[in-house]
């Protein structure tokens, strides 16, 4: 035995390689050698030395020669243990992570690559060489003193299997494995052409030359052989896709098989970009098999590489346009999130109570139960005998908001509900059998409407004073709430058009007849003429049917009578009874968690304890929370104090004691006024300044604030008959010097005398004292 300790390295080296390469001959030659159970420390040891040593001495001394003549042997074993040893030597130098001679690895891994294909392209051994080599090459970084040699190795071996692939195309396949294999087999192609662009991409920074210019054109022109024959070979295999749906279907491989061919394409693409006029002969192609194309979008899943095929989505139906957008925008997790869905089934109560009873303990995120519950919503949203929307006349099955309709608040949360529906349906791709008129997706997505564009709609909705831009903001908020994006955004997405997305929501249509008979809505008395409202009405009234109760604790004292757990009114008087039941009508329709409660209110809660102005910084902002929501729903309260301020002992505060709210027309803001004139605005008390809108509410919650802070109503330093004089005056409450900088500045920001002046509840949430910034 040679004492490798002994000898300098590279005679070190060639002694063991040839002790290795003699054991391997005489083991093919069939003779029995005792050195044989050493081969595999042999080549283990030899393989360590390399490591210090240049890799392609492996070649020079035909060691991948070598161990291929033992694995193609025909003695028995010899298969066996060859196989063992060359998988050995993937292992120590190919799958090694040491980073140390790229090039000298990957001219190894072809060289044993070409060596097993030459004994047959289906050899399982080869595969798995085949797939090391590209995992190595997927990482390969080329510099600009790259060796050319071994680029034009790859370059080779590039034909090579572009030659495999094409004959596995050609075959008639049906199994589910074969299709597989070819799937994996131009996975790994992808990376050997992967090198070979970024070749191109070193070549074209360094400084040119004419050996540069020379390695260029042949990597180009050898892309450009393996572009054009499989550029034929998806032509033929396209053409014939659409009549083999059936028989893949069948066998279930037809998503196997349309991933192949969109992973061939994707290659494709990427090579056209290297050549000149190939990115028209490509799009020729898609055009040709549109088709195909679109079929085997459908059997695309988020998981699944999709990104390119937006480059040419215009070319596409609205179906396969709606599904990649739809991949894009939104998430798996999104589409799995029970807790998405829940407040969703549990408001749709005051819509259906049967469908709620049906739906409250299921699981929507089965694709039947939704698509189900979807399409039944839809049908009690845009039923034409509703008053919330309405549909097109020369098109039933468009709709768009009912301009004629002067919404309530709580269609104004049917709006928006329609939106949450809406956005599930889309990012589902679910048909609910209803589409979006034009200019309403218009609008929707921002665009100015030009008389043109009204041509084919309802002439009403372009009627003077005929504004729907309350009802779309009520649907676009809901939209994006669910949707998670905007839906400007979605309706943007470059090369999607508006109506793509009524191709996706139309389906079948399962609406009735729309109703000749215009109606409109303008109070509240709740007639049947709105079966929306109607149904509300109906389910509310079954809530409060309480017919064994007694009286709870004492909480305050409201316009009309005494607040206990259950609220007592004298009925005294027709008219009082007639506002109770507004009040009753209007609070029926409020869905909202700083709206009612079982509680104390403010007032006897300041008049316990002295409130830090961190509570009052809390209790403010869900104030502003419930007063936006009235707000945005045209709801003026027009009686906010801390007596009409209840809180829980969790500290939650809701508003109550609707009995002087209104529901104001943005246009005619309400003159009459009922209570204390101490949180009165000076328009009001004056009557200069067109009497009571919402602005007035934001005067009484900078009063609020301040009795709080100072435990004291309003003016309470004044005579009751003073407090209307100095008011209407535009004389501001005293304001302590206790009270903070941040809390000042929010109660004198609401305390403007000129109404205008005043900012919004919405503004006021983003105010520093109510985000907790006391000092």
């Amino acid at each position: 035995m040679v004492r490798w300790d002994d000898m300098d390295g590279t005679s070190a080296l060639l002694q063991m390689v040839h002790q290795m390469s003699s054991s391997i001959c005489r083991m093919c030659q069939g003779e029995s050698d005792s050195k044989n159970e050493d081969c595999r420390n042999i080549i283990t040891a030899a393989l360590e030395r390399l490591r210090e040593e240049k890799l392609d001495s492996l070649s020079l001394y035909s060691v991948p020669a070598t161990l291929v003549m033992l694995y193609s042997s025909p003695i028995e074993g010899n298969k066996f243990y060859g196989h063992n040893l060359i998988m050995l030597y993937m292992e120590l130098i190919l799958m090694n992570d040491d980073e140390d001679f790229p090039d000298e690895k990957a001219s190894l891994g072809l060289e044993f690559c070409n060596l097993l294909r030459e004994l047959s392209a289906e050899d399982p051994l080869y595969k798995s060489c085949r797939t090391i080599l590209a995992e190595l090459l997927g990482d390969y970084e080329i510099h600009s003193d790259y060796d050319e040699c071994m680029i034009t190795e790859i370059l080779l071996f590039a034909f090579k299997l572009s030659q495999d692939l094409s004959n596995g195309l050609a075959k008639s396949f049906y199994r589910w494995e074969h299709i597989e294999l070819l799937r994996i087999q131009f996975g790994e192609f992808g990376k050997f052409l992967c090198v070979l662009r970024k070749a191109i991409d070193v070549q074209i920074k360094v400084d040119e030359n004419d050996d540069q210019n020379s390695m260029v054109e042949l990597i180009v022109a050898g892309i450009g052989i393996i572009f054009q024959v499989h550029l034929k070979d998806m032509e033929q295999n396209l053409a014939c896709f659409a009549n083999m749906i059936q028989v893949f279907e069948k066998i279930d491989t037809l998503r196997s098989v349309s991933l192949l061919y969109l992973a061939i394409l994707n290659e494709l693409n990427s090579m056209s970009q290297l050549l000149e006029g190939a990115p028209d002969e490509f799009q020729r192609l898609l055009e040709c098999q549109k088709n195909s194309l679109q079929i085997m979008i459908k059997n695309i899943m988020r998981g699944d590489d999709y990104d390119w095929l937006l480059e040419y989505i215009a070319m596409l139906d609205s179906e396969s346009r709606m599904h990649l957008v739809m991949m894009k925008m939104i998430p798996e997790k999104r589409l799995r999130d029970a807790e998405l869905y829940k407040p969703l089934i549990w408001w749709s109560e005051n819509l259906d109570k049967k469908l709620f009873n049906a739906v409250k303990n299921t699981d929507l995120r089965d694709p039947k139960v939704l698509h189900l519950w979807l399409c039944k919503l839809c049908q009690i949203l845009f039923e034409p005998k509703n008053l919330l929307f309405r549909a097109c006349t020369n098109d039933p099955t468009k709709f768009y908001p009912n301009p004629e309709l002067e919404p309530e608040p709580f269609h104004l949360d049917c709006l928006s509900f329609a939106g949450k529906v809406i956005a599930v349906a889309l990012m589902h791709e679910i048909q609910v059998g209803i589409a979006l008129d034009l200019l309403f997706l218009m609008q929707l997505a921002g665009k100015n409407i030009s008389l043109e564009d009204a041509r084919n709609v309802d002439s009403c909705l372009h009627n003077a004073g005929k504004d729907i831009s309350k009802q779309v903001s009520f649907f676009t908020k809901g939209f994006e709430s669910i949707f998670g994006t905007p839906i400007l955004q979605l309706l943007s997405f470059k090369g999607l058009e508006l109506e793509d997305l009524n191709q996706v929501l139309k389906g079948k249509i399962n609406l009735t007849s729309n109703s000749s008979k215009k109606k409109k809505y303008v109070n509240h008395d709740f007639d049947e003429s709105d079966p929306l409202m109607s149904q509300l009405q109906e389910i509310r009234r079954q809530r409060i049917n309480i017919t064994d109760w007694q009286w709870g604790d004492f909480l305050g004292s409201g316009s009309f009578g005494r607040v206990y757990e259950v609220k007592v009114a004298p009925l005294l008087e027709g008219k009082k009874v007639d506002q109770i039941e507004q009040e009753i009508a209007l609070l029926c329709q409020f869905s909202h968690p700083n709206i009612l409660v079982r509680a104390g209110s403010l007032e006897k809660l300041y008049q316990k304890f002295q409130l830090r102005d961190s509570q009052v910084s809390l209790y403010t902002m869900q104030i502003l929370k419930g007063l936006k929501y009235l707000h945005d729903r045209n709801v003026v309260h027009r009686d906010i104090k801390c007596a009409n301020i209840l809180v829980d002992e969790k500290g939650c505060v809701k508003i109550a004691d609707f009995g002087l709210s209104k529901v104001t027309n943005l246009k005619t803001l309400m003159k009459s006024c009922w209570w204390n004139p101490r949180w009165m605005p000076p328009e009001v008390v004056n009557g200069k300044g067109g009497g009571y809108g919402f602005k007035a509410d934001i005067w009484s919650i900078g009063c609020t604030v301040l009795e709080m802070s100072t435990r004291q109503i309003p003016y309470s330093h004044l005579e009751p008959g003073a407090v209307d004089y100095s008011i209407g005056e535009g004389n501001l409450p005293p304001l302590p010097d206790s009270l903070s900088k941040h809390s000042r500045d929010f109660i004198l920001q609401c305390l403007q005398v000129n109404p205008d002046d005043r900012p919004t509840a919405a503004k006021l949430l983003g105010h520093p004292f109510v985000k907790g910034r006391c000092s």
